[in-house]
């Protein structure tokens, strides 16, 4: 048998869909044509392709399989793909597997171990079967079998309503993710603890729940693959009743429309309350003009209650007749100046409850409000070098760049900053998507703060005097190029470990690794993060392409 596949069999488990590289490289080696089916259905497992993921499995079954560990192997993810496609057959392979436990190779045992005992819990808890026998030393000390157990565990607690047994499992297996590191197991116990926590102790499930995000911006490039924990953070947020909450609004609504359709948990329907709620008051800058519908003036009557109208327009600088007239609904339109009149004075207006008007202009009024009494300050105190790199490792890690491609283009703007600063801060103070912008480079939401981390991580990895080197060739690409250096850069970070087996790879960027001296583990997994071989071809030439 091919030496490198129950290695990287393991792997696969160890870390999840995480550890994808390794699956497109041992896919390009010539293996048995059995073990080469048996790692297709793992990409159909990540996919969520239970039916395609079982017709695989049957289709290998059907030959004479002679290695235990890969007949084992079979099994288990026949039973996990029966389960999520509720086929009461499930229940056979179950009791065959739970009998023949101690037959199954140890390496394949470790592998198998939770899918036992998810399987258990879903389906015998209630019904009195012993409980499987899975808590030998070997298992305990097997960090990844350990940490689905747990989780497992937690969340049979959890259903049954012991709470505390339930938090501590998930504490313990937070701890044991990041030690490994496994961003499956870990963004799932930071989210569920959040989401159990979140009515006894809802600022500690705040924490919890921004960092279950910070962590899928961190470890995933499919961000909506862990929309769940973007919606329990909202209920959190919503709860407290903190504004900060509309700083997710944009990335929301932009991984909301790559979930699936249909019905049922993690699809549309399932987020149709977060998305009309984001919807609803969606952040537009370029507004400054506003409908006055009934809404509006009801909701500045109730703010205003019984307030006398000369003294109301004294206090808010609007003349008694414009103010009479907006309130009685005969002026249409309403502008963004008079709304921020009335903020100037009603500054303690709740923005889950005000209209459209009132919250866009209370986001505009905070964007310049940070800008102005703090991070304008903080980016001139910056050093040249330190202002560009970090414009320029924010800029890489928005999840939405079309600001970018109108007059402000990145390359002006950089030039801007190096050849008259002065001139490039005159354009920031009149514009509130640059103003927000700057902003970001000191603080954003929990996905950018993790991207952001990854590309200084990444800057910083280079040698001193060829940083700038890397990011003058960034800012001359084009957009579609610069989304996947995007894409590499943070890939390199993340993959950056020790690993179980040392990849090896022919097709890599001779030039970029040797002037840039980077480490060639991570290099060539960032590669082969791609599933085609056209994107690693395109990335490769791309990467020596920022030497010349």
């Amino acid at each position: 048998m091919y030496k490198k596949v129950p290695v990287i069999a393991y792997i696969l488990f160890k870390y999840g869909n995480f550890s994808k590289p390794f699956l497109n490289l041992i896919l390009e080696e010539e293996l048995p044509e059995e073990w080469y089916y048996y790692f297709i259905a793992q990409r159909y497992k990540w996919m969520g392709s239970w039916e395609k993921g079982l017709a695989i499995i049957d289709r290998i079954q059907k030959r004479e399989i002679n290695n235990l560990t890969l007949y084992f192997l079979l099994l288990a993810d026949k039973l996990a793909f029966l389960k999520f496609l509720k086929e009461p057959s499930a229940d056979i392979i179950f009791e065959e597997l739970r009998k023949d436990f101690f037959k199954i190779p140890l390496l394949a045992r470790k592998i198998i171990a939770p899918t036992l005992w998810d399987y258990f819990i879903t389906k015998f808890s209630q019904r009195g079967v012993s409980k499987l026998r899975l808590w030998s030393k070997d298992y305990i000390e097997d960090e990844s079998t350990y940490l689905f157990i747990l989780f497992n565990r937690a969340n049979e607690e959890a259903k049954r309503g012991n709470l505390k047994r339930a938090i501590k499992g998930y504490f313990q297996g937070i701890k044991i993710a990041k030690d490994i590191p496994h961003p499956t197991g870990l963004i799932y116990c930071l989210n569920n603890s959040a989401w159990y926590l979140k009515d006894k102790h809802p600022l500690l499930a705040l924490k919890l729940a921004k960092d279950a995000v910070y962590y899928l911006g961190y470890f995933r490039e499919n961000l909506e693959s862990g929309f769940f924990a973007l919606d329990t953070l909202f209920h959190i947020q919503r709860k407290l009743r903190q504004s900060d909450i509309f700083e997710m609004g944009e990335v929301i609504l932009h991984l909301y429309e790559k979930l699936p359709e249909g019905k049922g948990w993690g699809t549309k329907e399932h987020y149709k309350e977060l998305k009309e709620f984001f919807e609803k008051r969606k952040l537009n800058l370029d507004l400054d003009i506003y409908e006055n519908n009934y809404e509006l003036r009801d909701y500045l009557k109730r703010l205003f209650k019984d307030k006398n109208l000369s003294v109301l327009s004294e206090e808010l600088k609007i003349t008694k007749t414009n103010l009479s007239t907006l309130l009685k609904g005969w002026t249409l339109r309403v502008k963004g100046m008079t709304i921020r009149k009335i903020l100037d004075k009603y500054m303690g207006v709740d923005p889950f409850e005000a209209p459209f008007p009132i919250l866009n202009e209370f986001l505009k009024e905070k964007i310049k409000r940070e800008y102005f009494e703090k991070n304008r300050e903080n980016f001139i105190k910056l050093f040249l070098e330190e202002r560009i790199i970090n414009f320029v490792t924010t800029y890489m890690s928005l999840i939405n760049r079309d600001y970018f491609k109108r007059d402000k283009n990145l390359e002006k703007l950089i030039r801007a900053i190096r050849e008259d600063f002065d001139e490039f801060l005159k354009k920031v103070d009149k514009d509130l998507y640059l103003m927000d912008f700057i902003n970001k480079i000191f603080s954003s939401d929990p996905v950018v703060e993790a991207r952001k981390c990854l590309a200084l991580k990444f800057i910083n990895t280079l040698p001193k005097g060829k940083r700038m080197k890397f990011i003058n060739k960034y800012i001359s690409l084009k957009e579609k190029e610069r989304n996947m250096i995007d894409v590499f850069v943070r890939n390199y970070v993340r993959y950056d470990l020790k690993w179980e087996t040392t990849p090896e790879s022919k097709c890599i960027p001779e030039k970029f690794l040797k002037y840039y001296r980077v480490k060639k583990t991570p290099l060539i997994l960032s590669i082969y993060y791609f599933d085609k071989r056209l994107q690693r071809r395109k990335l490769i030439n791309l990467l020596d392409q920022m030497v010349i």
